[in-house]
């Protein structure tokens, strides 16, 4: 959505997107397509020869829009600006939410964007503060910049609303739940919640 939407705010002249094969070319970015296969090559590749695509495309800025930016340091003649979208530190404030050798690569890969990054977008005031206190960044390099919604959010009709409730089997007023199924969207604490008021407010509870 960010490589649909960018190219509509006036102020960019070219833009070039690396891009897994998966995903749909946006349109008014020339694209550079990432190797896919096999997977390990493709990610060494990534993170060690991102230097190549930076000097032959020449940027004035690289964003990395999801969290980190390559493991081994940039090694590039040319030196754009760079610009990482860092969304929470919650491997951090709460690593045994995750699997032990993925906090490790997290925290190091934050690391990383702490020594290659010239400014960190974040989704909250409370993921900067926790920039701030674990990362050693300063404030007036962290922009929060609230996630927007894409354009094909909107509300669904009643047939459409009909179709999924039939689809589903769904009761006619409920809490819905959306979101990963693992141990720190603390769903037990959500599902005791509901199991406490369930009998006196008349909505069951959808995951």
């Amino acid at each position: 959505n960010l490589l649909f939407e960018l190219p509509g705010c006036g102020r960019l002249t070219t833009q070039t997107a690396l891009v897994r094969p998966e995903l749909r070319s946006p349109p008014n970015w020339a694209v550079e397509t990432l190797s896919a296969t096999p997977r390990i090559d493709s990610i060494v590749k990534r993170h060690a020869r991102f230097g190549v695509y930076v000097d032959r495309l020449c940027p004035d800025v690289v964003h990395f829009p999801a969290n980190f930016g390559t493991l081994l340091p940039i090694r590039s003649n040319y030196r754009p600006a760079i610009v990482t979208t860092l969304h929470d530190l919650t491997f951090i404030r709460n690593p045994s939410w995750f699997p032990a050798f993925r906090a490790i690569l997290y925290r190091r890969l934050a690391l990383r964007v702490a020594q290659q990054t010239d400014l960190i977008i974040t989704d909250s005031q409370s993921s900067s503060d926790d920039i701030q206190a674990f990362l050693g960044w300063p404030e007036d390099r962290i922009r929060v910049v609230s996630l927007g919604v894409g354009g094909t959010f909107a509300p669904a009709t009643a047939q459409e609303r009909g179709a999924i409730r039939a689809k589903y089997g769904l009761p006619a007023t409920f809490f819905l739940f959306v979101g990963t199924i693992e141990p720190r969207k603390n769903l037990v604490s959500l599902i005791r919640a509901w199991d406490s008021i369930a009998d006196s407010c008349g909505s069951d509870l959808v995951i």
